[in-house]
């Protein structure tokens, strides 16, 4: 019997640190000025990463007038790449801890799952399909 075993990035996204630096200083999209929800912040892509380079890497613009970047902070492999992103700006490093990455059961309390990560998959591919 044949399987056909498919192989997936399997992004992580940015540590809850870097999310909450950017909900503080990046600049926003379309932001109301009463109830300030937005629809996200001012990025552009950088680079591209993954299997088939269906990551993109993004470079944030702040409050400031600087720029805070996604890198690659670590990579693992099971059935796929595990792609942990870091956020760099200015000397400063938002990381994730070897503990978040190294114990599965510590990262569903922080809301990532392998199915969740699937779910950002499709997610950034049909972002990628509306630009088209």
């Amino acid at each position: 019997m044949e399987t056909n075993e498919m192989r997936y990035s399997q992004p992580q996204g940015l540590p809850t640190s870097a999310e909450e630096f950017l909900r503080t200083n990046a600049v926003r999209v379309n932001e109301c000025q009463h109830c300030h929800k937005h629809d996200g912040y001012q990025r552009k892509v950088i680079g591209q990463y993954g299997m088939s380079d269906e990551l993109d890497l993004y470079e944030y613009t702040l409050m400031d007038g600087s720029v805070a970047k996604e890198f690659i902070q670590r990579e693992d492999w099971d059935s796929g790449p595990i792609i942990w992103l870091g956020l760099t700006w200015k000397d400063a490093k938002f990381e994730w801890a070897d503990s978040e990455m190294n114990n599965d059961d510590e990262l569903a309390d922080y809301g990532i799952s392998q199915e969740a990560s699937y779910y950002e998959d499709l997610r950034i591919k049909n972002e990628r399909q509306k630009r088209k």
